[in-house]
């Protein structure tokens, strides 16, 4: 599922990058290849809806069993993910190129606003 699929990319992702549309076993079921490859703000999703599940039922147990590897997955995905760049004060900036974001018009955006917040906060979970 999510670890296959992240390693299909050249050079190979790291971690866990969650399909846009799956089957039942995990794997991208998306007609289109453009879309499959590039919504990847999926994975931020899930961190999201796993950080949620513990925040409601405060169970440390599921958590530490099926959600933490879930969150290490997706932040070693993004991590393995940005790009970074020196900025002209030399401090170091990630970035996210070639994405689709939520707002599917845009078909190749680079550091979109909600894929780069929502990789952000899964780093943080």
């Amino acid at each position: 599922g999510a670890y296959s699929k992240a390693k299909t990319y050249d050079p190979p992702y790291a971690g866990a990058m969650f399909p846009w549309e799956s089957a039942f076993i995990g794997v991208e079921t998306c007609p289109s290849s453009r879309t499959a490859l590039r919504e990847q703000h999926i994975s931020a999703d899930i961190s999201l809806a796993v950080w949620q599940y513990y925040a409601v039922t405060k169970d440390t147990e599921w958590l530490r069993t099926v959600g933490f590897p879930i969150l290490q997955g997706v932040a070693d995905f993004y991590v393995s993910r940005v790009t970074l760049e020196t900025g002209a004060d030399g401090a170091q900036i990630a970035h996210i190129y070639d994405v689709i974001p939520p707002d599917e018009y845009v078909s190749h955006g680079n550091d979109s606003a909600y894929t780069n917040y929502a990789a952000a906060a899964a780093l943080r979970y």
